[in-house]
């Protein structure tokens, strides 16, 4: 092989690699997102509901409108990255199924990039299947336990209050893709 196609697939492998570790830091966003969302709205259980309902619109700017400020710090940074090379990221996107300009890249947010990924076809299938009931909550003080049923599945999400506003705890335990 000569030096210049080795050349050549070296760099084919490392875009590879670069493609696959950004499509990885995509992914995990997003996850991210979903596990800490929530909404201040007037009590624990309407927090609940109200994430609920953003999740099953696909409207990630109105989920993360409600996120705690320490459950975005990581979603900033990834959307940041992602802002970098607006071409290459619309490239990925495209891979996804999902339709972005560099220009949309360029001027997107936290919000704005978790409602775009909500539409990736593999998100999208997803966000059907889902079927909550929020119940029972529970306040003690600052914070707050609400059950939520997820496909069946029961699980107490702790909430806290923030700046006046339930919210999820940025810490707790409650994660979404276990559903």
């Amino acid at each position: 092989m000569s030096s210049a196609a080795t050349l050549l697939s070296a760099s084919v492998e490392a875009r590879k690699r670069g493609v696959e570790m950004r499509k990885s830091a995509i992914l995990m966003a997003v996850a991210a997102g979903l596990l800490l969302l929530a909404c201040g709205a007037a009590g624990p259980r309407a927090t609940v509901e109200k994430m609920v309902t953003a999740f099953k619109a696909g409207d990630g700017s109105g989920m993360v409108s409600c996120m705690h400020p320490e459950a975005l710090v990581e979603l900033d940074q990834t959307v940041a990255e992602i802002k970098e090379n607006p071409e290459e990221s619309a490239a990925f996107l495209g891979i996804m199924g999902v339709e972005a300009t560099a220009e949309e890249i360029s001027a997107l947010d936290a919000g704005s990039f978790m409602t775009l990924m909500m539409k990736a076809p593999m998100f999208a299938e997803e966000l059907g299947s889902f079927e909550f009931t929020v119940s029972a909550e529970r306040i003690e003080g600052e914070t707050a336990f609400v059950e939520l049923t997820v496909n069946g599945e029961a699980t107490e999400v702790k909430l806290v209050k923030y700046e006046g506003r339930w919210v999820f705890d940025p810490e707790g335990d409650f994660d979404l893709m276990d559903f």
